[in-house]
């Protein structure tokens, strides 16, 4: 009997966690019969992919799907975030089947002033194997609940997101001239938007966008009133940020606290060089001098210079390092042998 495979996320949406699994859970299918969520219960289409239809639940709806499905028979869970309902999905599913092995992916830092520590450390020591997204998260992980995790990546769609993708129509909209630099993501206080804007109001020969919403969002709108090049284009549909990457001279992420940025992935393999701080996961994902820069953080002064080398510098034989990189290192096919790899050793495990 073929083994069982239970996925607790809700792909079909933008979510870059259940994005992953969109996408790895088809190598998967060829040695397991999978259970997961989908917006739409019509994401993959195989019969060998059961999909549970979770659309717009009440969190106690959502609850009670993920409970029931998580006492249904199989062989193996994989929870990926921090939160109580991947906790209980993955206690009441191993109360259920004995046997079951249990895999925890940590996608973000350990911080402990976030994100329930207490309910991390939980899941994690019910889990047979744990994985994190980067070494600066395997090494927090390590560092405060004493967890070795054995480092998966991130994966990227490098058919979506590539070199070829532009021109993009919300640029041209806009009216703007290149040069052009790029944020893209939550407007969150540990991703430090204002940082971007900063540099914007620095730099004047060049054109500064950002796509996102977040609790900083409206702050950087009222700054963004006085700094003409400027331009905040609120959150942007994912379908249409491809040719927005392809476009861009540079993507700017001075976030200081990340597991493994898709947002960085998207901009490498789109042949965009990425600027950055030297913290986090940064320095496993970009190379200054090859696929971009990355400053001491939080330095204002030296990201401004690093934007000033860039426009300086062959942009485009960098992007093309950029793309190398992720086709190497981020491809959704490599990123899924390394799990499937993990399920086939804690089967065998006694």
């Amino acid at each position: 009997m073929e083994p069982r495979l239970y996925l607790p996320y809700v792909v079909g949406t933008e979510s870059p966690i259940p994005f992953l699994f969109e996408k790895t859970a088809p190598y998967f299918a060829n040695k397991y019969i999978i259970t997961i969520h989908s917006q739409d219960g019509k994401t993959f289409g195989s019969n060998r992919i059961s999909e549970i239809k979770t659309h717009n639940e009440s969190v106690l709806d959502k609850i009670l799907k993920f409970g029931i499905s998580s006492i249904n028979q199989f062989d193996l869970i994989h929870t990926g975030a921090g939160g109580r309902l991947h906790y209980h999905s993955a206690q009441l599913g191993t109360m259920r089947n004995r046997n079951a092995k249990h895999i925890h992916t940590f996608r973000v830092d350990i911080d402990p002033e976030r994100w329930n520590p207490e309910i991390r450390r939980r899941t994690a020591e019910m889990a047979d194997v744990v994985t994190a997204v980067s070494e600066h998260t395997a090494r927090t992980a390590e560092r405060e609940f004493g967890i070795s995790p054995k480092v998966i990546y991130n994966g990227v769609d490098l058919n979506e997101f590539a070199p070829d993708r532009g021109p993009s129509k919300v640029l041209e909209d806009l009216g703007i001239n290149e040069p052009v630099f790029l944020f893209v993501g939550a407007f969150h206080t540990r991703k430090r938007p204002l940082d971007f804007v900063k540099v914007a109001s620095r730099v004047p020969d060049a054109s500064f966008v950002m796509a996102g919403d977040g609790p900083q969002f409206d702050t950087a709108k009222r700054r963004a009133e006085s700094i003409d090049n400027l331009y905040l284009l609120g959150r942007v549909e994912k379908s249409k940020l491809p040719p927005i990457y392809a476009e861009a001279s540079g993507f700017i992420f001075p976030s200081t606290q990340e597991g493994c940025p898709n947002v960085v992935l998207e901009s490498l393999a789109s042949g965009t060089p990425v600027l950055g701080y030297e913290a986090t996961s940064m320095p496993e994902l970009v190379e200054t001098g090859r696929t971009g820069e990355l400053v001491e953080p939080e330095d204002i002064d030296r990201l401004v210079g690093a934007v000033n080398r860039l426009l300086e510098t062959d942009i485009e034989s960098m992007g093309l390092k950029a793309r190398e990189y992720a086709v190497e290192n981020h491809r959704f096919k490599h990123i899924a042998n390394q799990y499937l790899e993990v399920y086939e050793d804690v089967l065998t495990q006694e």
